[in-house]
């Protein structure tokens, strides 16, 4: 090759070498497209986070206190006081399951949701009425376990998904609060806890700074708290941190989700165990607890006697019959204390086959590429 025609009078062995590529500049390049990435997906949760706030002027509205609370007590002597606990976890309300997938082992959308969710207070009622006859139940507890939304940490989920996260948030915040008004038809006082779990974190890792406000069960548990503000005999209490101790009759609960204990695919009976010891050395100082309520494993369960786990409402979905050969079913759980006994019953609530619902149904709906309330 003639030198004349090489730029800059370069040689040709300078020529090639300068086509070669620069590591260290493509190194800079690939920072630059992942720092790019993390941008991209920051506008995208910031603008979730701007369309939910859209969403909360325009839905949050106050449900009217059903009818004054009366029952009336066996005519009996000796009737002990004690107390119901309602345990709700793991809703992932806006996943959907296609049976096809699953041999038919599950089906799981909204309206299913619904239905189940409805299942669940209807039939603590139920329960609750005909413990009555032995036993003064005027106070129910709901503790609201996380896994409310099953989110977007996930990529299945998305795909999934019967409607947009924003969306999903301000309607099951809406079923949830329907849920807390019906039963306090029933008590003098509902009180409700809400801790989060590890499927409405906004971050894709698991993270312990603001673990509970960057969470969308917390947002679910807020505007629910909003639209029952009118509503005296439901008390709320949503923590900031993950895991809260909370006084009942009888006995003082320790309330978590139950993530973070490594499972590899089975109930991690040794790490339950290993986890409840460290929570009583943790809080020997502070608040010292009787049981722990969890839950997050999707089956309901009891651990050296003081660790209960709490089933799912989804019950099994494609992930839980593919990797963990689990067919677990959809169930709830029902607690009762007494003052002296502590713990004194556990009452799984069945729900597979639940069909209908009594909740208000005001869903918003996609119309000319907008979501409106449907008629």
């Amino acid at each position: 090759m003639d030198d004349k025609s090489l730029p800059n009078g370069m040689s040709e062995d300078e020529l090639i070498q300068s086509k070669q590529p620069n590591t260290e500049v493509e190194y800079l390049r690939a920072q630059v497209r992942k720092r790019d990435s993390i941008i991209l997906k920051q506008r995208n949760r910031i603008g979730q986070l701007e369309d939910v706030s859209e969403l909360f002027g325009d839905t949050i509205r106050s449900l009217p206190p059903p009818s004054g609370f009366d029952f009336r007590m066996p005519d009996k002597l000796g009737v002990s006081p004690a107390m119901a606990h309602l345990c709700l976890s793991d809703f992932h309300a806006e996943e959907t399951i296609d049976p096809e997938e699953m041999e038919g082992y599950a089906n799981f959308n909204w309206d299913i949701f619904r239905a189940r969710a409805w299942r669940s207070v209807t039939k603590t009622v139920e329960l609750v009425d005909l413990l009555r006859h032995g036993q003064e139940i005027r106070e129910l507890s709901v503790f609201l376990l996380g896994d409310m939304v099953t989110g977007d940490i996930h990529a299945d989920a998305e795909r999934t998904a019967s409607m947009p996260l924003p969306i999903a948030i301000v309607e099951l915040a809406d079923v949830i609060a329907q849920m807390v008004n019906y039963l306090s038809a029933h008590f003098e006082v509902v009180k409700v806890v809400g801790v989060c779990g590890n499927h409405g974190r906004k971050d894709f890792k698991p993270v312990s700074k603001q673990k509970v406000d960057r969470n969308w069960d917390s947002s679910v548990y807020h505007i629910a708290r909003k639209i029952t503000r009118e509503n005296s005999r439901i008390e709320w209490l949503l923590p900031r941190s993950p895991a809260v101790v909370v006084g009942v009759l009888g006995a003082d609960l320790l309330l978590k989700h139950g993530d973070g204990i490594k499972a590899q695919g089975v109930t991690p009976y040794y790490g339950l165990v290993r986890d409840t010891s460290r929570e009583v050395i943790k809080r020997r100082k502070v608040q010292d607890f009787d049981y722990v309520i969890q839950g997050h494993l999707h089956h309901w369960g009891l651990v050296e006697g003081n660790r209960i786990l709490c089933p799912s409402l989804i019950g099994p979905n494609q992930f839980s019959y593919d990797l963990l050969h689990s067919t677990y079913p959809p169930e709830q759980l029902l607690l009762f204390t007494t003052e002296h006994k502590g713990l004194i019953s556990q009452h799984p609530i069945k729900l597979e086959g639940a069909n209908g619902h009594g909740f208000i149904d005001d869903k918003l709906i996609k119309s000319d590429g907008c979501w409106v309330e449907s008629e």
